[in-house]
């Protein structure tokens, strides 16, 4: 992401963050949804075929979709189009549909 012009911090990696995404990510040269910029991205990763949301993910996803926060899940670069559609984090509480993706 970053050689196509993203800034991209890593958000996870201690006791605080439990259950935040991984990633947070920006492109200054992208217009968001209200055409303001920077574009904006939290995004957590997952393994191919083995990913599953913690307990910690789902609750605080939830909470924070229900305040407007938008998070997509990706596994792999091919998943990059995946940011320009509506968020996808929801699918990952099915495990039918989270073997699909």
């Amino acid at each position: 992401m970053r050689s196509l012009g993203w800034n991209v911090e890593k958000t996870h990696g201690n006791l605080y963050q439990k259950g935040w995404p991984d990633l947070y990510a920006m492109h200054p040269g992208l217009p968001n949804v209200d055409g303001g910029r920077p574009l904006t991205r939290w995004i957590e990763m997952k393994r191919p075929g083995q990913g599953e949301l913690e307990n910690s993910q789902k609750i605080l996803f939830r909470q924070w979709t229900d305040h407007g926060v938008k998070i997509w899940v990706l596994t792999t670069v091919a998943d990059y189009e995946k940011l320009f559609k509506e968020p996808n984090w929801h699918w990952w509480l099915d495990p039918v549909l989270r073997r699909m993706l």
